[in-house]
């Protein structure tokens, strides 16, 4: 007979480590504290350019992946417990930030259109 390794149960709860240390913690704070800024500085950037070029898509591309990162992150806490108000604000906050800045783009795109 060969021995067998005891089998661990799965825990019922997600290890969210890979996002941030924990809501809250400073590299969250961070990470939302340099997204909103990068995101400031995207939309400035744009309001100056006549076009989008490669360095701007670039950009783009990066914000978009941050924003599911912290999307994703705040989505399985709410899964876990929704009723804490500090992660329903963050959401909010996450869902005021993504509506201004496209309609900031749309206004911008919008206002360069030649009728």
């Amino acid at each position: 007979m060969t021995p067998t390794t005891p089998v661990s149960r799965p825990s019922d709860r997600w290890s969210l480590d890979s996002f941030f240390s924990a809501f809250g913690a400073a590299d969250y704070g961070q990470f939302k504290d340099s997204l909103r800024d990068d995101l400031v500085a995207f939309l400035a950037r744009l309001d100056g350019a006549e076009h989008v070029d490669a360095a701007s898509l670039a950009a783009f591309e990066s914000l978009s992946a941050r924003l599911g990162h912290i999307s994703a992150f705040l989505g399985a806490l709410s899964a876990d417990d929704a009723n804490n108000d500090a992660v329903k604000a963050d959401e909010a906050w996450l869902a005021r930030t993504v509506l201004e800045s496209a309609i900031t783009m749309a206004i911008r795109a919008t206002g360069r259109r030649k009728r």
